[in-house]
This record gives structure tokens, C-alpha cells and sequence, in this order.
């Protein structure tokens, strides 16, 4: 039956066998450079990503693609993803190959360490603050950089129900809820580009 789809069952198993090499590697590369490497924020961004599909697709087909190696590459991706949510539902797994949300901003203040760490520049925190209909900074209560590279606003004057702390690091999850905070955040920097400090 391969042979009648213009490719062999050798072939078929070296798509297989490099479509979860090829994806194992995707996961590690966004391992180490961080969540913010999923979502494009400039024109830059966004063709490294175009890029990045381009060669991944390329490296997985065979020279000449048929249509029998793209099905098993799409069958392989499909059940690397299923086995996926499975294995993160175990919190030391989901430790290491997911990274943890982290929180930018809490009651106005810029954690710019965080953003430092995390690759989120001002001007990235900015935009999402302002597609989130944020006109001042006293207005957010959190800012979280969450595992798939978006930047969740939460608004208002209520803390946060635990609950939904619940998978940020211990000492976020405290600053987060209204825990008395730990450590040094910094105030937002002013015109002059300074940034003030204010202990925690």
C-alpha cells in the first residue's frame, strides 16, 4: 500500500521518526528562549516564525513530498500533542518542559527584572496594556506573561481569588494575591526613562 502512494514504509518511518525529532527540538529551542518566542511583536518576530515553519516542514518531508509522508507527519504531530496534555497534567513535568506564567506588572508597578528574564520590552507591555483598554497604570491590578507567550491584564480593585495564582511561582503568587509582597519591583520609568524603586 505505501509503495502505491509514491513512497515506502522505510520512508514513512524516517518521516515518523524525524517529525518527533524535529518537534522535541521546537519544544527545547522555545524552552530556552522563552515563552515570547511563540507570539510575534514585530515584523522580525514574525518572519523567524515564518522561517521557522518553513524549515521545520522541509526537514520533516522527504525530498519529494507525497501525500502518504504528509499524512503521517500530520498523524505524528496530532498524537505528540495528545500525549503532551497527558504527560503535563504531572506538575514536575509541566515544571520542566512548560515554563512557569510570571508576573510583569502588580497594582502599577513594573517588575522590569521579570520582564528582563522573560524578553518582554516596555514597549511589548505597552501594546498589550493598551489592547487590554488600560488608560493608566494604577488601573491594573496584574499583568501575567503566561506558557503560550500572551500577556494576560487583569483590571480592578479586587485581589486575586488564589485559585487562579494558583500555578505562579510562590513568591509571585503571594505578590499576586495581596500577600504581603517580597523582594524589589520598580515603579514604571518616567519621561527621563528612571525608574524608581520601591520595596516590596
Amino acid at each position: 500500500m505505501p509503495t502505491e502512494l509514491g513512497v515506502d514504509a522505510p520512508t514513512l518511518l524516517t518521516v515518523a521518526a524525524v517529525t518527533v525529532g524535529v518537534c522535541l527540538l521546537l519544544v527545547l529551542l522555545i524552552r530556552v528562549s522563552g515563552q515570547r518566542s511563540l507570539v510575534p511583536t514585530s515584523a522580525l518576530d514574525t518572519a523567524c516564525l515564518i522561517g521557522v515553519g518553513a524549515v521545520a516542514g522541509r526537514t520533516v518531508l522527504p525530498v519529494e513530498p507525497t501525500a502518504a509522508a504528509g499524512a503521517v507527519a500530520l498523524v505524528v504531530l496530532f498524537a505528540l500533542q495528545r500525549i503532551g496534555r497527558g504527560i503535563l497534567r504531572r506538575r514536575l513535568v509541566s515544571a520542566v518542559l512548560s515554563p512557569r506564567p510570571v508576573v510583569l506588572v502588580r497594582d502599577g508597578e513594573w517588575n522590569r527584572e521579570a520582564c528582563r528574564r522573560s524578553g518582554v520590552t516596555a514597549d511589548d507591555l505597552r501594546q498589550r496594556l493598551r489592547q487590554a483598554g488600560v488608560a493608566h497604570r494604577g488601573e491594573v491590578r496584574c499583568a501575567v506573561l503566561e506558557r503560550n507567550g500572551s500577556i494576560s491584564v487583569i483590571r480592578g480593585p479586587h485581589e486575586i481569588e488564589p485559585w487562579l495564582a494558583e500555578d505562579l511561582l510562590p513568591p509571585a503568587r503571594e505578590r499576586a494575591c495581596g500577600h504581603p509582597r517580597a523582594g524589589r519591583a520598580r515603579r514604571w520609568p518616567g519621561k527621563s526613562g528612571s525608574a524608581a524603586e520601591t520595596s516590596g
